[in-house]
């Protein structure tokens, strides 16, 4: 019961951000590269292991991001460029805040078998003339419970390949 509830409120806060990015986006003021707020992706290793992902930029620097992983985990977060995008080169860094929800992989975990976690990246990211999008990243996780396994580990790595759409 509580599992559906995680997901539902995950999936609000998702649609509440696609509603609102597109007004948002209209009232820029300064110039940005061909108005890219918006990318789909994958994502490998880190809180939710195999998953797909969505960000949005939100500002010049600041980028929210979703992923819902392939065993019901799911990690909602913002990173924080620490470059200005108008003196960025094609790599970067930046840092992150993310909160993830991991479950002990099982296809139906019961509540026992479902952790919180705080996630905290540093990472680099490329981002590339045709719109393709690179990021590496490595994070300390703040979790309750470790199940042995590797996305429940302190320290996690993540890879995320992308494109702007």
């Amino acid at each position: 019961m509580s599992n559906d509830r995680y997901k539902t409120i995950v999936y609000i806060l998702l649609f509440s951000v696609l509603l609102y990015i597109p007004c948002f986006g209209q009232k820029k003021k300064e110039p940005e590269r061909n108005d890219k707020i918006f990318s789909l992706g994958a994502q490998i290793l880190g809180p939710t292991m195999i998953a797909g992902y969505v960000e949005f930029a939100i500002l010049s620097r600041f980028f929210i991001t979703g992923a819902l992983g392939i065993y019901s985990d799911y990690q909602v977060g913002i990173n924080f460029s620490i470059v200005n995008k108008t003196k960025r080169q094609r790599w970067y860094p930046y840092l992150g805040v993310h909160f993830a929800s991991v479950t002990n992989e099982a296809f139906d975990p019961g509540e026992k078998d479902r952790v919180t976690s705080f996630y905290f990246p540093l990472g680099l990211r490329f981002e590339s003339k045709s719109d393709f999008i690179v990021c590496f990243e490595m994070g300390y996780n703040v979790i309750e419970q470790e199940f042995s396994q590797l996305n429940t580990q302190r320290f996690l790595g993540t890879v995320r390949l992308g494109v702007y759409l």
